[in-house]
């Protein structure tokens, strides 16, 4: 707050992607706000489709941009049922257990939604592993048994939780078929948003869910991960584990 007191509410530094130092050497040269930036072609014209389009909803107060043709495209790679898969993780400098590496990403919690079918139920399950032990043998047979075969898994930013998968795959050869198959299943949620097929000014450039949700849902609380009670992200999830 002091080191940006004297800049706009939207700046150069709030584009998506922008690398830092571009975004000095534009700050520096008197291109601070996203007006400023509009008002220069030839350094608009250097910006990223999604750069443009972030200053362009903000300046030009626009409603969402929607592109139905490639949101329906993408609705209709995916096949039922439908599984909704997160992961928690911890890392420990020192490691702790068998096969685990400094600062690996051991999997020790995961939540799992699930449609059966279209306009179907919306069930839940979960798992929570044991502090102090190493959890990712249970939470690979859980994974197991809790998704069927064939199953469409969505996860948002899918490469986290299918990097987990594999490492527990490579860890217990008598599961890594089971997960395999898992992992070649998962489709990634947060596509139509980093591609920018619905893109709102409220997600301030971000396909992060943290700022998708909110800015889809704004009046409703239980949507905003600011909202929610002792954790709000994956790093206090690790403290708390």
């Amino acid at each position: 707050n002091w080191c940006f007191r004297g800049f706009p509410e939207n700046n150069v530094y709030d584009l998506s992607r922008m690398r830092k130092d571009k975004a000095t050497r534009l700050a520096e040269a008197g291109l601070v706000g996203f007006t400023d930036l509009v008002n220069n072609a030839e350094v608009f014209g250097s910006l990223t489709d999604r750069q443009q389009l972030q200053i362009l909803t903000e300046v030009n107060d626009a409603p969402a941009q929607i592109e139905k043709e490639a949101i329906s495209e993408f609705l209709d790679s995916l096949w039922w049922p439908l599984y909704f898969l997160d992961f928690e993780t911890f890392q420990e400098a020192i490691p702790s257990f068998d096969g685990q590496k400094p600062f690996e990403q051991i999997t020790s919690q995961y939540s799992l939604h699930w449609i059966d079918e279209p306009g179907g139920e919306l069930h839940h399950t979960e798992f929570l592993g044991e502090a102090d032990s190493d959890p990712r043998r249970q939470v690979a047979e859980r994974l197991c048994e809790d998704i069927p075969a064939n199953a469409c898994v969505l996860a948002w930013n899918m490469s986290f939780e299918k990097g987990r998968i594999k490492s527990m795959a490579e860890l217990y050869p008598d599961l890594s078929a089971r997960l395999l198959v898992i992992d070649s299943d998962i489709r990634d949620l947060m596509d139509p948003f980093k591609k920018s097929h619905y893109y709102m000014k409220e997600m301030r450039g971000s396909a992060s869910i943290k700022q998708v949700l909110p800015a889809i849902f704004p009046d409703d609380p239980s949507l905003d991960y600011h909202a929610l009670e002792g954790v709000h992200n994956g790093s206090e999830a690790a403290s708390a584990f």
